[in-house]
């Protein structure tokens, strides 16, 4: 039958079938986007199904109670939305209307696609040495990689080497990669994110 705080309302009164994993599988998934514990969760919240089914009622209201701790922005538009009407399907209180497990897998391997889609895009866009989206990218000319001109401008003020490569540097001229930043701008702007300022174009 499992934990208590994880079990049905009908599970409760003895009645088991596959639609109690279903319910359980709802609250982790909850659990693991709010980053909150399914034990008083938070100030006059006894569990986290109320605090979901009270405070998390729209989309909206779920967003603003994802775990601060992860970088949301490019799932916010469409992953996280259905991962929260999936935890509803999950968590409705009756058997008959509940889904199971097994028929949310092709909702499940589309926000995987997704993801492991965009996880590519954002690697490319992604600077190596702040591990986030850049908004100036610049080549480092004489090892051909590119990184955010602030992030590459501070090495250089001290170290004499590529940060991936390690080489010993002759030149430590930098060229502006206009190509991926305006790859990057359109991606933000199709992805409902707002890009960053655009810094103002200038010579390496």
């Amino acid at each position: 039958m499992g934990t208590t705080i994880y079990m049905s309302p009908e599970s409760m009164r003895g009645e088991l079938s596959c639609k109690v994993d279903a319910f359980a599988f709802g609250l982790v998934i909850i659990e693991a986007l709010t980053g909150l514990p399914v034990l008083h969760p938070a100030a006059g919240r006894r569990n986290l199904l109320t605090m979901f089914e009270e405070d998390m009622d729209t989309a909206e209201e779920f967003l603003k109670h994802l775990d601060t701790r992860a970088r949301w922005e490019p799932h916010t538009s469409e992953r996280i939305p259905l991962l929260d009407r999936i935890a509803q399907r999950c968590l409705e209180p009756r058997p008959k209307r509940r889904a199971e497990v097994v028929d949310l897998i092709p909702e499940f391997e589309k926000v995987r696609c997704d993801t492991e889609a965009l996880e590519e895009v954002l690697d490319a866009f992604c600077c190596p040495i702040l591990l986030d989206v850049m908004s100036d990218p610049v080549v480092l000319i004489e090892t051909g990689h590119t990184f955010e001109r602030s992030a590459i401008e501070d090495h250089l003020k001290r170290c004499n080497r590529g940060p991936l490569c390690g080489v010993q540097l002759k030149s430590r001229a930098l060229m502006p990669n206009f190509a991926l930043r305006q790859a990057i701008e359109t991606y933000l702007s199709e992805s409902g994110q707002a890009p960053a300022p655009s810094a103002p174009e200038r010579r390496a």
